[in-house]
């Protein structure tokens, strides 16, 4: 088990603009940094380290178009964000 990358996975997570991110990017397919920080209502330059946090955990993908960086939610991206919601909905079941 590679215990690092697991650290990076779970500090990805662990921060509900971050999930925001995750979420957006699962619904709306592949985003710009500026379409991202308008939907999360923050300046750019507020959302760049979330984004960077993201890719190095490998759950989103970037791709520089000249000076436009698009993001996307990878595979990992996705089954990991389904096993949160999973996950949640079980801790919530019996409430």
């Amino acid at each position: 088990m590679d215990l690092q990358r697991l650290e990076s996975l779970f500090k990805a997570l662990g921060n509900k603009t971050r999930l925001k991110i995750l979420i957006y990017l699962k619904n709306s397919g592949e985003r710009d940094t500026g379409s991202i920080a308008d939907f999360l209502e923050k300046n750019y330059k507020t959302v760049i380290p979330h984004l960077e946090r993201l890719v190095k955990a490998q759950l989103i993908s970037r791709k520089r178009e000249g000076l436009i960086v698009n993001y996307k939610i990878t595979k990992l991206g996705l089954r990991v964000l389904s096993q949160v919601e999973e996950f949640y909905k079980g801790l919530f079941k019996n409430q």
